[in-house]
Order: structure tokens, then sequence, then C-alpha cells
């Protein structure tokens, strides 16, 4: 039941996202971003298992509502595998993130605009390793900040940083999921 809540949740936090853009009333309120995200994992043990790091794929969506407030909606996901420390056996993991919040940016004279944010995360996993499967989600928190440079009227890149934090007990070992976040990405503003 609460996976199917926080799937409706941010399903209808998308549409508001994109309905204003899609009727023509976004005027340039609206972003849509590409990213290239680093997640460095908080938990130790699936560092041991996975590395110290992992480069995944993203997607944000934003719309301003004010001079400087906005609502944002960002997805992401990974798949990895590796080997148990002990057993050396092979485990893959999957894991898929969706948040969304509010933010607010600084539009400083030129090109450049400093951002912050703060929203809830769905972070989802499976993960297979000694002939078991765990498939399970915790609900988190995300926060962050980054700068935005106007590559035009239209398109802009942008840095991020951030940390994505949640947290779930599996046979009362707890496992933490997210960790120190950052990457790079590419937009169009609608």
């Amino acid at each position: 039941m609460k996976k199917k809540s926080v799937v409706v949740f941010i399903t209808v936090f998308l549409l508001f996202l994109l309905l204003p853009a899609v009727n023509g009333f976004a005027g340039d309120r609206f972003r849509l971003s590409v990213r290239a995200n680093y997640l460095a994992p908080a938990d130790t043990n699936f560092k041991d298992i996975y590395g110290s790091g992992v480069l995944f794929p993203g997607l944000k969506a934003e719309f301003t509502f004010s001079k400087s407030l906005y609502a944002w909606a960002d997805a992401g996901f990974f798949s990895i595998s590796g080997t148990t420390p002990v057993l050396e056996w092979d485990a893959k993991s999957n894991q898929t993130f969706l948040s969304g919040g509010v933010g607010y940016i600084y539009n400083a004279p030129g090109k450049l605009s400093v951002k912050c944010e703060l929203g809830l995360l769905y972070a989802g996993y499976k993960e297979e390793s000694l002939d078991d499967v765990l498939n399970d989600s915790s609900i988190g928190f995300k926060i962050g900040g980054g700068l935005v440079y106007d590559l035009g009227k239209s398109f802009f890149g942008e840095f991020f940083v951030g940390y994505l934090t949640a947290s779930d007990t599996i046979d009362d070992i707890s496992i933490k999921l997210g960790g120190f976040h950052t990457g790079i990405g590419v937009g169009v503003k609608f």
C-alpha cells in the first residue's frame, strides 16, 4: 500500500508540473533537464559489494510559480553488479530514486543562477545475492543546490550537489539508501 500511494503522489506531482507546459501557459517558467548523476553511497555494506560510487542517468522537471520559487520533480535509476566480500558470490542491485519538492533560485546578474532545494525522496530497491531477492522501498529526504548557466534564451547547463537519505530495515539489519549526490545536466526552458 505504501508503494502505491507514493507512486500516485509522484504521478500527480509530475502531471502538475507538465500540465501548464502542455497547455501553453508556462511561458519560460517550465524547465526540463537530462542529467548525469554520481552517487557516493552512504551504506558501507553497499560500498563493500559494489564500490564507492555509481553513475546513473536522470531527468528533472521544474515549474517556477514566482520570481524565485519553483516546484520540482526528479527521477533517476541504476543497475549495478558486484561481488560479496566473503563468499565472493555475484550480486546485483537495482535502485530507483523519485523525488519532488520546492526550491529557491537566485538569478544573479548575467547568465549565472544559484539554487537551493528541499524535497521528499522515494527510494526503491531490488537486491539479488546468494540466491535471494530483496525488493522494497523507503521514504526519505533530498537536499541540494547548484549552479545554472544560461546557454542562450532556451537552453541551460547545470552543476548540482546534494544528499539523498532514506533507510530501511531487513532482518533486523539497518540499511541506508542514498548518499552524497552530484552531477551535471543540460536542459531546455519552455
